[in-house]
């Protein structure tokens, strides 16, 4: 399940394999279990399962191609061949040879496909859930289980999508709402559900390549090839518990057993990989190539992405802070002038996006970590920063005088320009989604995006395009639990006198018809400097 916030013996990290980047988690020592999610969701959802068997393993848990922070397959329809594949790929870009491999339902699939193939890499396979489908409910799941929920203008895809979510524990398969397809669970507390509709959200395609592949999966022909050690687990309550008796024979290195709940199959599959003597030791995680990375810090670690010309070696020009609320996504919109030649650092804030790293207590431990960022570009990079972030932007230059900062649309330090989002609080049937969804728009069209009247209405072309408006949303819902600490912290620093103080003076830069030139212009008043504006003052 997910767990918030996840252990910090859980590390993060990118691998690229066939030009593809994978994400995946990885926690403890001694033989190497690889565990792979089940579909729509990502890694994420098996942190204490990574949790509770790193206390015997070395756990490597993936974001299958497509989901969570993985590159999908090339492929238009890829099977579970490919998937298997590309886990082989994975494991030889890590250095591991053999080891144990843990799977749940799609994962589970894979899992089985690449036993199946590569049985001299496994010690032992567990798979938790094994599907085995009827030609009737194959035609019917491949016809009806997949949605186009595509991004609509007035945000009402994303109650589908809560509702989707809600009624996979209430029926399966999720389509169908007669009694008989009613399974045995309570339906989850909101702030339960909602990391499995946000991993619905950015999954690919809405999570149908891997899902649809392990439908097709031919796993009643598929066993009887089997030669690596393996298990069929499932627990009582799992809807597609009987699905293993649907098999006529099992070969020898097949057994089968049904566990009464979750933790007592975790427990059993721990057993099985420490019987099996699990291979090898995994070697050290390999060095981040080109693209995205995770940065140490104080807080955890923070989600870097890299834009502009790459140094392997990890130095910038710039560190690139977005908008409170928003994540590093945000920087892909950059003027292309911009981006050319320069070497650009963007993290996700901690609280924000895909940064594991949490918000602290003190404004100061933030820009300790920060600055940590600052110290891996090297001494000449400057920082750009949107909105209210500009501020710690200044509280850096106050630690670095000589520190080059550039600021776009900063407000003036006033308790509006920290009423950073509506409530969030996830919600029971799903209203949340929608006021995510109107605050992200209402910011293309008003500013501050509380006040929805002609005044402030924003005088230049709206950026609402449906799927732009989703990305914003879904990087609101990511952020909201953190956004009223997030605001505290910016309350706690003194914006007027860290314009005063000496040093390289800040460059102040306002969007024509964005509702920012007047504070900005302000701003650029009390440092002595000249209002510039995008996109031209970024060419420089």
């Amino acid at each position: 399940m997910y767990l918030h916030p996840e252990p910090a013996r859980i590390r993060r990290h990118f691998a690229r394999v066939d030009g593809r980047e994978v994400h995946y988690r990885r926690a403890g020592s001694g033989p190497a279990v690889v565990v792979l999610h089940q579909s729509p969701t990502s890694s994420a959802e098996m942190v204490s399962v990574v949790a509770a068997l790193a206390a015997h393993f070395t756990v490597i848990a993936p974001d299958t191609p497509g989901y969570g922070l993985s590159d999908p397959l090339p492929a238009t329809q890829p099977e579970m061949a490919d998937y298997a594949a590309a886990l082989a790929a994975l494991l030889d870009a890590l250095g591991l040879v053999r080891c144990g491999i843990y799977g749940t339902h799609t994962g589970a699939m894979i899992a089985a496909e690449f036993a199946r193939t590569y049985p001299q890499r496994v010690t032992a396979a567990v798979l938790d859930g094994y599907v085995v489908l009827t030609a009737h409910e194959r035609t019917e799941l491949l016809a009806h289980y997949f949605v186009d929920a595509s991004p609509r203008a007035d945000g009402g895809h994303l109650a589908w999508y809560w509702s989707r979510i809600r009624d996979q524990v209430l029926f399966f398969p999720w389509y169908d709402r007669r009694r008989a397809a009613r399974m045995r669970f309570d339906v989850p507390a909101a702030e339960l559900l909602q990391p499995y509709v946000l991993d619905l959200l950015r999954a690919d395609r809405m999570g149908t390549p891997a899902y649809a592949a392990a439908f097709r999966y031919p796993a009643d022909e598929r066993i009887a090839e089997f030669t690596a050690p393996t298990w069929l687990l499932n627990y009582t309550a799992d809807a597609i518990s009987h699905h293993p008796e649907r098999l006529a024979t099992l070969p020898v290195s097949v057994r089968r057993q049904c566990l009464p709940d979750p933790e007592a199959l975790l427990a059993r599959a721990a057993e099985i990989f420490a019987e099996a003597g699990a291979g090898e030791a995994s070697p050290a995680t390999p060095a981040a190539g080109t693209g995205t990375l995770y940065v140490d810090t104080g807080l955890g670690q923070l989600l870097v992405r890299r834009y502009g010309g790459v140094d392997e070696g990890g130095g910038a020009d710039c560190i690139l802070l977005h908008a409170p609320g928003m994540s590093s996504r945000e920087w892909q919109a950059l003027p292309a002038g911009f981006m050319q030649g320069r070497r650009l650092l963007a993290p996700d804030l901690p609280g924000h996006g895909d940064s594991a790293a949490v918000l602290p207590q003190r404004v100061e431990e933030l820009l300790d970590a920060l600055e940590l960022l600052l110290d891996a570009a090297g001494p000449h990079a400057g920082v750009l920063a949107l909105e209210a972030s500009g501020w710690l932007a200044l509280a850096l230059r106050q630690r670095r005088p000589q520190l080059a900062v550039t600021l776009v649309d900063v407000p003036l330090p006033h308790a509006s320009a920290l009423r950073l989002a509506p409530d969030l609080t996830p919600c029971d049937h799903g209203g949340h989604l929608l006021a995510a969804w109107q605050c992200a728009r209402d910011a293309e069209l008003f500013r501050p995006w509380h006040s929805p009247v002609l005044a402030h209405a924003l005088q230049r072309e709206f950026d609402i395009e449906p799927a732009r408006v989703h990305a914003r949303a879904v990087d609101l819902l990511k952020a909201a639990g953190s956004l009223p600490r997030f605001a505290e912290l910016l309350a706690q620093l003194d914006v007027s006198a860290l314009l005063a103080l000496p040093g390289a003076p800040p460059q102040l830069v306002a969007r024509t018809g964005n509702g920012a030139e007047a504070d900005a212009a302000q701003l650029a008043a009390r440092a002595g400097v000249q209002l510039r504006y995008w996109p031209a003052a970024l060419q420089d």
